[in-house]
């Protein structure tokens, strides 16, 4: 497992607060545009080259398509779509993050979503991890756990922590939702 050790100037005290909104850990790292996220490695079952998709005819929206894992259809979702950002085209970096998602009862949805490229896998600890800022009622921060600076500089690679349970909590597919 790689450990990233760039020296990053930790946030003052009144900005982390309680590690975001209980982040602390082991982070996949992926971008989507030129935008950071991370993930909780506990949550990502693998990382996969991109490959061809079965579309579904009249799928729900976000859903890309599905892709045959070992014998398991898997729903691929458009997580540039669900954070409201636009899709690049597809390139020899692009990869698939097969993620376990809590269902909220008690159980997990796996399901696949395409990012541009993946960074690394890095540990955070709470004094790495600010808590989110409060993005008033037109934005949906209930999806960022908190954010953290990756990069050698503060404003370098600023790297959301994304909740996957809030991500996809109502959008992830039932076995009839396609």
């Amino acid at each position: 497992m790689l450990q990233h050790t760039a020296e990053v100037e930790p946030p003052s005290a009144a900005e982390v607060g309680p590690a975001g909104r209980g982040a602390t850990g082991t982070f996949v790292t992926f971008a989507l545009g030129n935008q950071n996220f991370a993930v909780d490695v506990a949550n990502v079952r693998e990382i996969l080259a991109m490959q061809p998709l079965t579309h579904l005819p009249n799928a729900a929206q976000g859903v890309e398509g599905l892709i045959d894992l070992r014998g398991r259809a898997v729903p691929v979702m458009d997580l540039a779509g669900r954070l409201g950002m636009p899709r690049a085209p597809e390139t020899h970096a692009t990869r698939l993050i097969v993620c376990e998602v809590p269902a909220g009862t008690g159980q997990t949805d796996v399901l696949g979503v395409v990012v541009d490229r993946v960074s690394e896998v890095t540990s955070l600890g709470a004094e790495a991890i600010e808590t989110p800022p409060t993005l008033g009622s037109a934005a949906d921060g209930s999806m960022i756990q908190g954010l953290s600076r990756l990069g050698p500089t503060p404003s370098e690679r600023m790297t959301l922590l994304l909740d996957l349970a809030q991500v996809f909590g109502n959008a992830a597919p039932g076995p009839f939702d396609f």
